[in-house]
């Protein structure tokens, strides 16, 4: 639905997933998901709350990040883009290895 552009069907749906979901990698890839579906529908909030639910579930990982640095850059936030950034440099590169990758990192 995320790739159709219908955003708030994706979102639906991805908490009604997240009330079953007990594996960490779906529910992580849920999270991001949803936190860009969210930033489509100009909920920004949301989508901060859900890229540091997907962040903390995998700290390892640096894609919720990158989306929050991009985020708060493009709400003139630079302080607050940079921490996030700055964050993301300093982990290491993993391969996507989980069964989703996101079509806009």
């Amino acid at each position: 639905l995320k790739a159709l552009g219908h955003y708030p069907h994706a979102c639906h749906w991805g908490l009604q997933f997240l009330e079953k979901a007990t594996n960490k990698d779906e529910i992580w890839a849920t999270k991001l998901m949803m936190a860009e579906c969210y930033e489509k529908l100009k909920l920004p909030e949301l989508a901060i709350v859900d890229y540091l639910d997907a962040y903390e579930l995998k700290p390892l990982r640096r894609e919720p990040l990158v989306k929050l640095a991009t985020l708060y850059r493009s709400r003139g936030q630079s302080d607050l883009a940079s921490i996030f950034a700055k964050q993301a440099s300093l982990l290491p590169e993993i391969k996507n290895t989980d069964a989703y990758v996101s079509d806009e990192t």
